[in-house]
């Protein structure tokens, strides 16, 4: 019932909140409750105040009203210690499938005043006081903390709601709010360990190699192709291509370069792309082979070695610049992620 009971609230609160990767704590969005400890003082108040009221006690009557404007003035400071602070999320890294994930979160205090003992921390799975990042924060300062979130399967997910709460400056209530990011984070299959090796380079005349396929159109497949230029060998030309476009076999101008005629860039040995595919991987069970397959490519990545990726949805091709490695890399966990 209890269960029950919270799964609704979440689903209430997640229904009112718009996402967004960055959020200013004001009025409207912080909100304070008393916790155990204010409802034991209020009962404390009660009970001195009817004690003073019938022994006519005026030292009963101090104590009474200075504990309850204590308690008053707590209110006020407590929720402007939350108001007036920016949190926004910092992109998030893809994580493995079956490990808590860290986001990283930027507070800014936009006032004039401390901010003292505020507390981040998810919203849904984690409850202890480990689970909780602690933050106080000096006019203006920016700080960027880590939120751990709990253990997520494989897939891309809404980003969990995040709670920031307070209960400066006696304990006596508790100031609270909660945000929805818009992100969602990328889970990739856990990692095979230990690693296996890297599949062999298949080669192109090779039992595998396509019926009818020859050396050449294999290697046009492979290899990139590039303008004609002076000391080319001739084999290297592609005349497939320059039959196709018409032109005579003979040498190319005495200018020695024309933009029809493309040759071969061929790739060092060893360093052929390569195609890691499911069937690669010669296991049955799917999540299985999805770990082998996401091993293989942070090896390949972490070795350099030009790597694409076939999965039953979709097809990702090697990358054509040596900048686009890292974009590439999260292209490929994303899509093992949805496999």
């Amino acid at each position: 019932m209890k269960a029950y009971f919270q799964n609704r609230w979440r689903k209430w609160w997640k229904a009112r909140l718009k996402a967004a990767d960055k959020v200013t704590l004001h009025q409207r969005n912080v909100y304070i409750v008393p916790n155990g400890a204010g409802w034991m003082m209020a009962l404390t108040i009660a009970v001195l105040l009817l004690t003073s009221v019938n022994y006519q006690l005026n030292l009963g009557y101090l104590l009474t009203f200075m504990a309850a404007g204590a308690s008053f003035a707590s209110i006020m400071v407590g929720h402007s210690n939350l108001r007036g602070i920016s949190l926004q999320l910092e992109p998030s890294p893809p994580g493995p499938a079956g490990h808590s994930v860290r986001l990283q979160i930027t507070c800014t205090n936009n006032t004039r005043r401390y901010k003292h003992a505020i507390a981040l921390s998810s919203h849904e799975g984690l409850t202890s006081d480990g689970d909780l990042t602690w933050v106080s924060l000096a006019p203006g300062q920016s700080v960027t903390v880590g939120v751990r979130l709990p253990a997520m399967a494989r897939g891309i997910h809404t980003t969990p709601l995040i709670r920031a709460r307070t209960s400066f400056p006696l304990g006596l209530l508790r100031v609270w709010t909660v945000w929805q990011p818009a992100s969602r984070l990328v889970i990739y299959p856990a990692l095979e360990n230990p690693v296996a090796a890297l599949p062999s380079q298949a080669d192109p005349l090779s039992a595998d190699a396509p019926l009818g396929a020859s050396a050449e159109r294999s290697f046009d497949e492979i290899d990139g192709v590039r303008a004609y230029r002076p000391g080319d060998p001739p084999k290297t030309i592609v005349w497939k291509k320059v039959a196709t476009a018409g032109l005579a076999f003979d040498a190319p101008g005495a200018s020695g370069h024309d933009p029809q005629w493309v040759v071969r860039d061929l790739a060092p040995p060893g360093q052929l792309p390569r195609q890691f595919t499911l069937a690669q991987t010669g296991l049955a069970d799917t999540e299985k082979a999805l770990s082998r397959l996401c091993a293989w490519v942070f090896l390949a990545h972490e070795t350099g070695t030009a790597f694409g990726l076939t999965l039953p949805a979709t097809s990702i091709a090697p990358p054509g610049d040596e900048g686009q490695r890292d974009a590439h890399l999260r292209q490929c966990l994303e899509a093992l992620a949805q496999c």
